[in-house]
């Protein structure tokens, strides 16, 4: 657990005293800043709201579990993570700065993803988008996202932001919001596995990127497909419209 910002290396701003190992569990608390500036790996690592982790050097952090995010990610530098899972408690902003981040496992994100600067890869196995859970992109240009499985909706779920987020899945997305929409706002969006929509996918807005399915479209009885924006979408494959299909002025 950090006690006071300063650089990974150094024993002394860690309690108990010593550089962390692969085994152990990492906390950074709340107004701390810690430099990675050295390869360096751990067990997990947990950034509380108000904590920072700045890359000082183009080097990696590998987190055999889980990499959990309440505060912030950035960098002087592009260094990396690379961990099995990543999270996004509910209720928090966690800020994503300048860096490469890997997700072997599922980014699973119950609060605010809020993406502050594009500068480095990112790549995900699943992408999670719980009850609640947002995607948003307040940095100054286009972000790119490769998503190599799955990515899920649920309940008030949305992507959105002032610019577009680039984001290519490369199995399926899968929407269960059973209750209230999921909305898919600004982005230009890949899809080359399977649409399933099981609950209410909404589009909300008409402009900031385009929407592409290469898997094709089903919508099952209990699903909705809400286009009534009138956003033009562009199917490379069959539609199933087993439930409902609202639209407006948009062309498919």
């Amino acid at each position: 657990t950090s006690n006071a910002s300063g650089n990974w290396n150094n024993s002394s701003v860690w309690t108990p005293t010593g550089i962390p190992s692969a085994s152990d569990n990492v906390t950074i608390t709340s107004g701390k800043t810690i430099n990675i500036n050295v390869t360096s790996s751990c067990s997990s690592l947990t950034i509380n709201t108000g904590g920072t982790v700045n890359f000082s050097n183009v080097i990696s952090c590998t987190i055999s579990g889980t990499l959990s995010v309440s505060g912030t990610i950035t960098g002087s530098s592009t260094g990396s993570f690379t961990t099995f899972r990543m999270e996004i408690p509910s209720g928090v902003i966690a800020n994503i700065g300048r860096s490469s981040i890997s997700v072997t496992d599922s980014l699973i994100i119950s609060g605010s993803y809020n993406i502050t600067n594009v500068t480095g890869t990112k790549t995900f196995a699943n992408l999670l988008l719980k009850t609640g859970g947002d995607w948003t992109n307040t940095g100054s240009a286009a972000a790119p996202f490769t998503i190599t499985g799955d990515m899920i909706f649920y309940d008030g779920s949305s992507i959105k932001g002032n610019n577009t987020s680039n984001i290519t899945i490369n199995g399926d997305l899968i929407c269960k919001a059973g209750i209230g929409y999921a909305d898919i706002g600004r982005c230009n969006l890949t899809v080359n596995g399977l649409t399933e929509i099981y609950g209410s996918l909404r589009f909300i807005i008409t402009t900031g990127g385009t929407k592409t399915f290469n898997g094709g479209i089903t919508i099952n009885p209990e699903g909705e497909l809400d286009n009534t924006v009138g956003l033009d979408l562009f199917i490379n494959g069959n539609i199933q419209n087993n439930g409902s299909w609202n639209d407006a002025s948009g062309n498919v």
